[in-house]
């Protein structure tokens, strides 16, 4: 069986395998979900409990391992995975009793005045989550269990670039109560992802690309299944008049957090024309310094993009600008 090893970005150590799943070895764990039995909802909000426990106490090699595999400072690991992964958990825990709860529906239509309804929530089934690589924490222990809280069954595959964090996620919900049966892992790249959604599943959550983004939503279209996706931005950070050192440091750790690899990183900066010289020398001579490194080491504050193709696609992005006019303040170049 072939394997997908996982590697670190900063100088292409190889910190360990998983097998890569074949197309029968995805239909074979959808079959199996979808005839698990889930746990009582008082259950699952137990095990996510558990589980946030279970987050903390293992913070220090969790930690360790995403810097390494994802390439981000260890700080980053630390704030934008572990803790948000828990405040995710901690919060579905909270609001599972109110949101899966039966209620009254009140009916104003005076055709309807002497009627009653409820709504139940039912589970859709089997879900599949895809999640990426930039935050192989924190997004799948939203998508995970928001999913499997409301009583579905949950295929997932964590990106290929990030295995290893994606394993340990299941590995920690499968010790902290979740039935294997109920809960499968399936490694691979694109070709996993999409034996996946051409799967007898009942439901998708996906993070990734625009151009990916379009292909799922349309194979779920087809079959009138639902979809959650969260692609790609080009996100603004607008700056008010007067704008001062704080406007700087906004705009530079917006734009370089996590080395500028997340959906909702500063892209375009809109500036008053009277403060535009300051700021922009400002977030330039900010940028010069920031120090770059491997995650592990004390002090980086940018660790490596994901990989060659990501380096690829930076270098083209800074060669149009400057085809366009732009003039590069700093960096531009590959160490």
């Amino acid at each position: 069986m072939a394997v997908l090893k996982s590697r670190d970005p900063a100088n292409d150590e190889v910190l360990g395998e998983v097998q890569v799943a074949r197309k029968a070895d995805v239909v074979g764990a959808i079959e199996a979900a979808s005839t698990a039995t889930p746990l009582s909802l008082k259950a699952r909000i137990a095990v996510v409990r558990r589980f946030q426990k279970h987050l903390l106490a293992h913070r220090d090699a969790l930690g360790r391992l995403i810097a390494q595999e994802s390439g981000k400072p260890l700080a980053e690991a630390m704030l934008a995975d572990i803790l948000a992964a828990h405040d995710a958990a901690r919060h579905l825990a909270d609001l599972a009793p109110k949101a899966l709860a039966a209620r009254r529906l009140s009916l104003d239509n005076i055709l309807l005045m002497d009627r009653n309804a409820s709504m139940t929530a039912e589970p859709l089934g089997t879900v599949a989550v895809i999640a990426p690589w930039n935050f192989p924490l924190s997004i799948p222990t939203t998508g995970i269990p928001t999913a499997w809280l409301a009583g579905n069954r949950v295929v997932f595959r964590p990106a290929p670039q990030t295995p290893l964090v994606g394993q340990w996620l299941a590995e920690a919900l499968w010790t902290c109560g979740v039935p294997q049966d109920q809960l499968h892992i399936v490694h691979g790249g694109p070709e996993v992802g999409q034996a996946l959604v051409a799967g007898d599943i009942d439901g998708l959550t996906f993070t990734g690309s625009v151009a990916t983004g379009r292909v799922v939503a349309t194979a779920c279209a087809e079959r009138l299944i639902p979809s959650v996706l969260e692609l790609g931005g080009k996100d603004p950070m607008v700056v008010l008049p007067g704008g001062g050192p704080r406007v700087v440091q906004g705009a530079v750790w917006g734009a370089f957090t996590n080395a500028g690899q997340a959906c909702a990183s500063v892209e375009r900066l809109y500036l008053p024309r009277a403060d535009h010289h300051h700021l922009v020398a400002g977030i330039g001579r900010q940028s010069a310094g920031l120090r770059i490194g491997h995650g592990l080491e004390p002090g980086t504050e940018i660790g490596p993009v994901i990989d060659d193709a990501a380096v690829a696609r930076i270098k083209s992005h800074i060669q149009d600008a400057e085809k366009r006019g732009a003039t590069v303040l700093t960096g531009g170049v590959r160490d």
